[in-house]
């Protein structure tokens, strides 16, 4: 993962780019958001991705860095501070509903994590239930935004890179109706 977002972004400086960009990571010491503004962007969107369990950690500035979902998973508020006056349309691709915790039957520890690890427990596979928990850092309020587009991504998993082109559909259709409906000017 580290080296193919290297390869992409190809030494590109978060503070060139032509459209003011910010990751948000955790701080895994510290327990608190952190803000990506400049350096590498490399390292913006692989230390904002490395859900835990399934990536690890990234190094940056002496910080142990996570995906930012564990403290703003949707960080509208984050967004609101750097830019108070900006029309701020937030997309919320979350699904808290897709864990199916059939098969999972309270038996013990080893028979349980080795369903969790064998995805024999519906959709309550080990890497869906890391993915789980960095969407509970819901800390920030959905009303801080101006528009809230949520497609329906539903039935995909965290990694289902087969289905890119689906559910980019799916959020281009979402992203229309907002379009349709008014929402988006």
């Amino acid at each position: 993962m580290t080296e193919g977002l290297q390869e992409l972004a190809d030494r590109l400086q978060i503070e060139d780019l032509p459209i003011d960009f910010a990751a948000v990571s955790c701080d895994l010491v510290s327990a608190t958001p952190y803000i990506h503004v400049s350096g590498p962007l490399w390292q913006a969107i692989r230390s904002s991705g490395s859900v835990p369990g399934l990536f690890p950690p990234l190094v940056v500035d002496g910080r142990l860095l996570v995906d930012g979902g564990l403290v703003a998973n949707l960080p509208i508020e984050i967004a609101r501070i750097r830019h108070p006056n900006a029309r701020l349309i937030a997309v919320d691709v979350g699904d808290p509903t897709d864990i199916d915790v059939g098969g999972l039957d309270g038996s013990g520890i080893v028979n349980g994590w080795q369903r969790l690890r064998s995805r024999g427990a519906g959709g309550a596979s080990l890497g869906r239930l890391m993915m789980r928990l960095t969407e509970l850092g819901r800390h920030d309020s959905n009303e801080l935004a101006d528009v809230l587009i949520s497609p329906d991504v539903r039935g995909f998993g965290l990694v289902d890179t087969k289905s890119a082109k689906q559910i980019a559909q799916r959020g281009y259709e979402a992203g229309v109706l907002a379009v349709e409906s008014g929402d988006i000017i």
